[in-house]
């Protein structure tokens, strides 16, 4: 996967990765590096100053992966929309406002969802996506 990490240097954003390396998930890998990586440059490019964080957590019917940063938020009127064709929360960023549509494609098509939350005080978004674990032993 492709990381916006230039981008993330030249803004000083700190990017973490937490996931444990045993873990073997059953996924069209495709189509989930493609979900991951809209997130993953969505939370760079419109976080200003702080940190982007990935994790992917291990659940008994499930894994998660989730992106988070310290980016400004979104208003409840912008996470009703987000994950819609074309839909935009920040206008002043590049963008075709498909990246959110795309991993929503991604995902679904997998089985699995994909949510946001959010805080306009400073604290960020939370964007999670789920797949069906399958562990292969």
């Amino acid at each position: 996967m492709r990381v916006p990490a230039e981008e993330a240097r030249r803004k000083w954003i700190f990017l973490e990765l937490e996931y444990d390396p045993d873990l073997i998930i059953r996924a069209d890998l495709a189509l989930t590096v493609s979900a991951l990586q809209n997130l993953t440059d969505n939370a760079v490019k419109f976080t200003d100053s702080g940190r982007v964080s990935v994790t992917v957590e291990d659940r008994p019917t499930e894994v998660v992966f989730h992106v988070r940063d310290t980016c400004e938020g979104l208003s409840p009127e912008e996470l009703r929309s987000i994950f819609e064709p074309f839909r935009r929360a920040h206008w002043g960023k590049p963008g075709t406002g498909l990246g959110l549509a795309i991993a929503r494609r991604s995902i679904t098509a997998q089985g699995g969802t994909i949510d946001a939350e959010s805080k306009t005080d400073g604290a960020g978004c939370h964007f999670w996506f789920t797949l069906p674990r399958n562990r292969v032993r």
